[in-house]
Protein backbone atom coordinates (compact mmCIF):
# COMPACT_ATOMS: atom_id res chain seq x y z
CA UNK A 1 0.00 0.00 0.00
CA UNK A 2 2.79 2.37 0.90
CA UNK A 3 4.59 1.58 -2.34
CA UNK A 4 1.43 2.22 -4.33
CA UNK A 5 0.91 5.50 -2.54
CA UNK A 6 4.47 6.52 -3.29
CA UNK A 7 4.10 5.56 -6.98
CA UNK A 8 0.85 7.49 -7.18
CA UNK A 9 2.41 10.53 -5.55
CA UNK A 10 5.38 10.32 -7.95
CA UNK A 11 3.10 9.99 -10.97
CA UNK A 12 0.88 12.81 -9.72
CA UNK A 13 3.70 15.20 -8.95
CA UNK A 14 6.09 14.42 -11.80
CA UNK A 15 4.84 12.14 -14.57
CA UNK A 16 1.28 13.50 -14.91
CA UNK A 17 2.29 17.18 -15.32
CA UNK A 18 4.98 16.15 -17.82
CA UNK A 19 2.62 14.05 -19.87
CA UNK A 20 -0.02 16.76 -19.65
CA UNK A 21 2.38 19.35 -20.98
CA UNK A 22 3.42 16.94 -23.77
CA UNK A 23 -0.19 16.29 -24.71
CA UNK A 24 -1.02 19.99 -24.59
CA UNK A 25 2.03 20.74 -26.77
CA UNK A 26 0.98 18.00 -29.21
CA UNK A 27 -2.58 19.41 -29.32
CA UNK A 28 -1.24 22.91 -29.95
CA UNK A 29 1.05 21.64 -32.68
CA UNK A 30 -1.80 19.64 -34.21
CA UNK A 31 -4.02 22.74 -34.15
CA UNK A 32 -1.27 24.72 -35.89
CA UNK A 33 -0.81 21.94 -38.44
CA UNK A 34 -4.58 21.87 -39.01
CA UNK A 35 -4.59 25.63 -39.57
CA UNK A 36 -1.66 25.36 -42.00
CA UNK A 37 -3.37 22.49 -43.80
CA UNK A 38 -6.60 24.48 -44.05
CA UNK A 39 -4.77 27.49 -45.48
CA UNK A 40 -2.83 25.28 -47.89
CA UNK A 41 -6.04 23.56 -48.95
CA UNK A 42 -7.76 26.92 -49.44
CA UNK A 43 -4.84 28.12 -51.61
CA UNK A 44 -4.88 24.91 -53.62
CA UNK A 45 -8.67 25.12 -53.95
CA UNK A 46 -8.38 28.71 -55.19
CA UNK A 47 -5.70 27.70 -57.69
CA UNK A 48 -7.79 24.76 -58.82
CA UNK A 49 -10.78 27.06 -59.17
CA UNK A 50 -8.75 29.49 -61.31
CA UNK A 51 -7.53 26.64 -63.49
CA UNK A 52 -11.10 25.33 -63.81
CA UNK A 53 -12.26 28.81 -64.86
CA UNK A 54 -9.38 29.05 -67.34
CA UNK A 55 -10.26 25.63 -68.75
CA UNK A 56 -13.89 26.73 -69.05
CA UNK A 57 -12.82 29.77 -71.06
CA UNK A 58 -10.62 27.58 -73.26
CA UNK A 59 -13.47 25.11 -73.66
CA UNK A 60 -15.82 27.93 -74.68
CA UNK A 61 -13.28 29.15 -77.25
CA UNK A 62 -12.80 25.66 -78.63
CA UNK A 63 -16.55 25.11 -78.82
CA UNK A 64 -17.00 28.45 -80.63
CA UNK A 65 -14.18 27.55 -83.02
CA UNK A 66 -15.72 24.13 -83.67
CA UNK A 67 -19.12 25.71 -84.26
CA UNK A 68 -17.64 28.31 -86.60
CA UNK A 69 -15.57 25.69 -88.42
CA UNK A 70 -18.60 23.43 -88.85
CA UNK A 71 -20.56 26.38 -90.20
CA UNK A 72 -17.76 27.18 -92.64
CA UNK A 73 -17.48 23.51 -93.56
CA UNK A 74 -21.19 23.40 -94.32
CA UNK A 75 -20.74 26.41 -96.58
CA UNK A 76 -18.01 24.60 -98.51
CA UNK A 77 -20.78 22.68 -100.25
CA UNK A 78 -22.74 25.03 -102.51
CA UNK A 79 -26.16 23.80 -103.54
CA UNK A 80 -28.09 25.37 -106.39
CA UNK A 81 -31.63 26.46 -105.49
CA UNK A 82 -32.91 25.29 -108.88
CA UNK A 83 -31.81 23.26 -111.88
CA UNK A 84 -29.84 25.08 -114.56
CA UNK A 85 -26.45 25.86 -116.03
CA UNK A 86 -23.73 27.03 -113.65
CA UNK A 87 -21.41 29.82 -114.77
CA UNK A 88 -18.14 30.40 -112.96
CA UNK A 89 -17.74 33.90 -111.53
CA UNK A 90 -19.69 37.00 -112.42
CA UNK A 91 -20.60 37.43 -116.11
CA UNK A 92 -20.15 41.20 -115.72
CA UNK A 93 -16.55 40.66 -114.53
CA UNK A 94 -15.15 37.94 -116.80
CA UNK A 95 -11.54 38.79 -115.93
CA UNK A 96 -11.98 37.22 -112.45
CA UNK A 97 -13.00 33.80 -113.79
CA UNK A 98 -9.38 32.64 -113.89
CA UNK A 99 -9.14 33.11 -110.09
CA UNK A 100 -11.80 30.45 -109.49
CA UNK A 101 -9.88 27.19 -109.40
CA UNK A 102 -8.78 24.47 -106.99
CA UNK A 103 -6.51 25.97 -104.34
CA UNK A 104 -7.34 29.53 -105.34
CA UNK A 105 -7.83 32.39 -102.90
CA UNK A 106 -11.31 33.68 -102.15
CA UNK A 107 -12.37 36.91 -100.47
CA UNK A 108 -15.42 38.55 -98.98
CA UNK A 109 -18.31 39.22 -101.38
CA UNK A 110 -16.51 37.32 -104.16
CA UNK A 111 -18.92 35.82 -106.71
CA UNK A 112 -17.92 32.19 -107.18
CA UNK A 113 -20.77 31.01 -109.37
CA UNK A 114 -23.79 32.42 -111.15
CA UNK A 115 -26.92 30.43 -111.90
CA UNK A 116 -28.91 32.08 -114.71
CA UNK A 117 -32.65 31.69 -114.79
CA UNK A 118 -33.50 30.40 -118.29
CA UNK A 119 -37.15 31.35 -117.83
CA UNK A 120 -36.20 35.05 -117.72
CA UNK A 121 -33.55 35.72 -120.34
CA UNK A 122 -32.04 39.13 -121.04
CA UNK A 123 -29.74 40.52 -123.69
CA UNK A 124 -26.96 43.02 -122.96
CA UNK A 125 -25.66 45.32 -125.68
CA UNK A 126 -23.19 48.22 -125.82
CA UNK A 127 -24.66 51.36 -127.40
CA UNK A 128 -22.42 54.09 -128.81
CA UNK A 129 -22.48 57.39 -126.95
CA UNK A 130 -23.77 59.16 -130.05
CA UNK A 131 -26.90 56.98 -130.06
CA UNK A 132 -27.57 56.49 -126.34
CA UNK A 133 -29.92 59.51 -126.16
CA UNK A 134 -32.19 57.82 -128.70
CA UNK A 135 -32.71 54.76 -126.49
CA UNK A 136 -35.51 54.96 -123.91
CA UNK A 137 -36.97 52.54 -121.38
CA UNK A 138 -39.72 50.16 -122.57
CA UNK A 139 -38.69 50.58 -126.21
CA UNK A 140 -39.47 47.44 -128.24
CA UNK A 141 -36.69 45.47 -129.85
CA UNK A 142 -36.10 42.48 -132.11
CA UNK A 143 -33.53 39.96 -130.93
CA UNK A 144 -31.94 37.18 -132.96
CA UNK A 145 -29.78 34.55 -131.28
CA UNK A 146 -26.83 32.86 -132.94
CA UNK A 147 -28.32 29.56 -131.76
CA UNK A 148 -31.63 30.13 -133.55
CA UNK A 149 -30.95 32.49 -136.42
CA UNK A 150 -34.32 31.82 -138.01
CA UNK A 151 -36.27 32.86 -134.89
CA UNK A 152 -36.90 36.51 -133.98
CA UNK A 153 -37.64 37.17 -130.31
CA UNK A 154 -39.53 40.19 -129.04
CA UNK A 155 -37.70 42.26 -126.46
CA UNK A 156 -37.98 45.43 -124.41
CA UNK A 157 -35.44 47.85 -122.95
CA UNK A 158 -35.44 47.49 -119.16
CA UNK A 159 -32.22 49.20 -118.08
CA UNK A 160 -29.91 51.87 -119.51
CA UNK A 161 -26.45 52.39 -118.07
CA UNK A 162 -25.66 55.81 -116.61
CA UNK A 163 -21.86 55.58 -116.87
CA UNK A 164 -20.00 54.90 -120.11
CA UNK A 165 -17.97 51.68 -120.23
CA UNK A 166 -19.08 50.81 -116.68
CA UNK A 167 -17.80 47.40 -115.60
CA UNK A 168 -15.63 47.05 -118.70
CA UNK A 169 -11.85 47.12 -118.83
CA UNK A 170 -10.41 47.86 -122.21
CA UNK A 171 -6.69 47.20 -122.52
CA UNK A 172 -5.31 48.29 -125.83
CA UNK A 173 -8.80 48.88 -127.22
CA UNK A 174 -10.40 51.94 -128.74
CA UNK A 175 -11.46 55.00 -126.79
CA UNK A 176 -15.07 54.90 -127.94
CA UNK A 177 -17.53 55.43 -125.11
CA UNK A 178 -20.34 52.92 -124.92
CA UNK A 179 -23.27 52.47 -122.55
CA UNK A 180 -24.63 49.12 -121.39
CA UNK A 181 -28.29 48.53 -122.26
CA UNK A 182 -30.25 45.53 -120.98
CA UNK A 183 -33.27 44.10 -122.75
CA UNK A 184 -35.65 41.43 -121.56
CA UNK A 185 -36.83 38.67 -123.90
CA UNK A 186 -40.56 38.07 -123.94
CA UNK A 187 -42.12 34.65 -124.16
CA UNK A 188 -41.83 31.26 -122.47
CA UNK A 189 -39.65 28.24 -123.23
CA UNK A 190 -37.19 30.36 -125.15
CA UNK A 191 -34.75 27.43 -125.38
CA UNK A 192 -31.68 29.68 -125.23
CA UNK A 193 -28.33 29.20 -123.55
CA UNK A 194 -26.85 31.89 -121.27
CA UNK A 195 -23.73 33.65 -122.50
CA UNK A 196 -24.42 33.19 -126.22
CA UNK A 197 -24.22 35.97 -128.80
CA UNK A 198 -27.25 37.78 -130.16
CA UNK A 199 -28.14 40.55 -132.58
CA UNK A 200 -30.38 43.29 -131.20
CA UNK A 201 -32.37 45.89 -133.13
CA UNK A 202 -34.00 48.53 -130.94
CA UNK A 203 -36.97 50.33 -132.44
CA UNK A 204 -36.36 53.97 -131.56
CA UNK A 205 -39.25 55.13 -133.75
CA UNK A 206 -41.12 54.79 -137.01
CA UNK A 207 -41.24 57.31 -139.87
CA UNK A 208 -43.93 56.29 -142.41
CA UNK A 209 -44.07 57.42 -146.05
CA UNK A 210 -40.73 59.22 -146.29
CA UNK A 211 -38.25 59.82 -149.06
CA UNK A 212 -34.97 58.02 -148.29
CA UNK A 213 -31.62 57.48 -149.99
CA UNK A 214 -28.68 55.24 -149.09
CA UNK A 215 -26.28 56.59 -146.49
CA UNK A 216 -23.47 56.59 -149.07
CA UNK A 217 -25.37 59.16 -151.17
CA UNK A 218 -25.25 61.97 -148.55
CA UNK A 219 -22.07 64.02 -148.05
CA UNK A 220 -21.32 66.72 -145.46
CA UNK A 221 -19.23 69.80 -146.18
CA UNK A 222 -18.94 73.12 -144.36
CA UNK A 223 -21.88 72.34 -142.10
CA UNK A 224 -24.23 71.45 -144.96
CA UNK A 225 -25.37 68.20 -146.52
CA UNK A 226 -25.34 67.46 -150.24
CA UNK A 227 -26.40 64.80 -152.70
CA UNK A 228 -25.22 64.48 -156.28
CA UNK A 229 -28.16 64.05 -158.60
CA UNK A 230 -27.73 62.64 -162.08
CA UNK A 231 -28.99 65.28 -164.51
CA UNK A 232 -28.80 64.02 -168.05
CA UNK A 233 -25.77 61.91 -167.24
CA UNK A 234 -23.97 64.82 -165.54
CA UNK A 235 -23.68 65.03 -161.73
CA UNK A 236 -25.38 68.01 -160.11
CA UNK A 237 -24.77 69.00 -156.49
CA UNK A 238 -28.02 69.46 -154.55
CA UNK A 239 -28.28 70.67 -150.97
CA UNK A 240 -30.54 68.43 -148.91
CA UNK A 241 -32.00 68.37 -145.41
CA UNK A 242 -31.47 64.93 -143.83
CA UNK A 243 -33.75 63.51 -141.17
CA UNK A 244 -33.66 60.29 -139.22
CA UNK A 245 -31.49 57.41 -140.36
CA UNK A 246 -30.73 53.78 -139.73
CA UNK A 247 -27.77 51.63 -140.68
CA UNK A 248 -28.67 51.68 -144.40
CA UNK A 249 -30.87 54.67 -145.31
CA UNK A 250 -31.31 58.31 -144.34
CA UNK A 251 -34.51 60.37 -144.59
CA UNK A 252 -34.48 63.35 -147.00
CA UNK A 253 -36.84 66.10 -145.88
CA UNK A 254 -36.09 68.50 -148.75
CA UNK A 255 -33.86 68.87 -151.80
CA UNK A 256 -34.84 65.73 -153.70
CA UNK A 257 -37.99 64.33 -155.24
CA UNK A 258 -39.10 60.78 -155.71
CA UNK A 259 -37.60 59.28 -158.84
CA UNK A 260 -34.35 61.28 -158.81
CA UNK A 261 -31.20 59.28 -159.34
CA UNK A 262 -28.34 59.98 -156.91
CA UNK A 263 -24.69 58.97 -156.97
CA UNK A 264 -23.18 56.82 -154.26
CA UNK A 265 -19.85 58.66 -154.49
CA UNK A 266 -18.61 62.24 -154.58
CA UNK A 267 -17.67 63.02 -158.21
CA UNK A 268 -15.86 66.22 -157.18
CA UNK A 269 -13.46 64.25 -155.01
CA UNK A 270 -13.01 61.72 -157.80
CA UNK A 271 -12.23 64.50 -160.32
CA UNK A 272 -9.76 66.13 -157.91
CA UNK A 273 -8.05 62.77 -157.51
CA UNK A 274 -7.82 62.27 -161.28
CA UNK A 275 -6.48 65.82 -161.80
CA UNK A 276 -3.91 65.31 -159.08
CA UNK A 277 -2.85 62.01 -160.66
CA UNK A 278 -2.52 63.63 -164.10
CA UNK A 279 -0.51 66.53 -162.65
CA UNK A 280 1.75 64.09 -160.91
CA UNK A 281 2.33 62.19 -164.15
CA UNK A 282 3.11 65.46 -166.02
CA UNK A 283 5.56 66.46 -163.32
CA UNK A 284 7.34 63.12 -163.56
CA UNK A 285 7.60 63.51 -167.37
CA UNK A 286 9.08 67.03 -167.07
CA UNK A 287 11.65 65.93 -164.53
CA UNK A 288 12.78 63.03 -166.71
CA UNK A 289 16.17 63.93 -168.36
CA UNK A 290 16.41 63.99 -172.17
CA UNK A 291 18.07 60.94 -173.67
CA UNK A 292 21.05 61.31 -176.06
CA UNK A 293 20.54 60.02 -179.59
CA UNK A 294 21.99 56.62 -180.10
CA UNK A 295 25.14 56.39 -182.21
CA UNK A 296 25.20 54.26 -185.34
Amino acid sequence: VETAKMNWASYRDYDLPLETRKKESAVTEAERGLERAQKRAEAQLSAKGARVQQKKVQLSRVQSHIKRTKKQLDKMTIKAPTDGTVLYGDPDNPWNVENIKVGGQVWHNMTLMTLPDPSEMAAVVQVHEADIDKVKLEMPAFITSEMQKDVIFDGEVIKIGTVANAGRRRWGGDNVKRFKVELTLKGENLNLKPGTSARVEIQIGEVPDVLAVPLQAVFAKEGKHYCFRSNGGKPERVEVEPGQSNEAFVEIKSGLDEGHKVLLYDPEVAEEGEEAEEADQDERVEEEPAKEPSKP
